[in-house]
């Protein structure tokens, strides 16, 4: 079986995801961050960083994004092309990764 998959770690270390069975659109993008910031997981003023993942540079969806981070006091910011080591969910991946494959 194959899965779809949100995930973040909020600014306290907290981690939140979301699956899904099928393919991810940019609209579950969208509702998935929505209710990610009405449980709070994005406190005003945050810096909320999004990976090239090809569903986070729909252009069709970015001013929705931006909107939705601006009305709760956030910034939105891409990382560079191909910086895995500068998302900090690349690590969470590993151990994982590293967990399924070992056992």
């Amino acid at each position: 079986e194959t899965y779809n998959g949100f995930f973040g770690i909020s600014h306290i270390g907290e981690t939140f995801y979301k699956l899904n069975d099928k393919p991810n659109t940019p609209e579950d993008l969208v509702h998935f961050l929505g209710q990610s910031l009405q449980k709070g997981f994005f406190p005003p003023g945050c810096v909320v960083i999004l990976d090239n993942a090809p569903l986070h540079g729909y252009i069709e969806i970015i001013p929705a994004l931006i909107e939705l981070f601006k009305a709760r006091g956030c910034t939105l910011a891409y990382l560079p092309t191909y910086s895995p080591k500068l998302n900090p969910i690349e690590l969470y991946f590993f151990y994982i990764k590293r967990r399924f494959y070992n056992k």
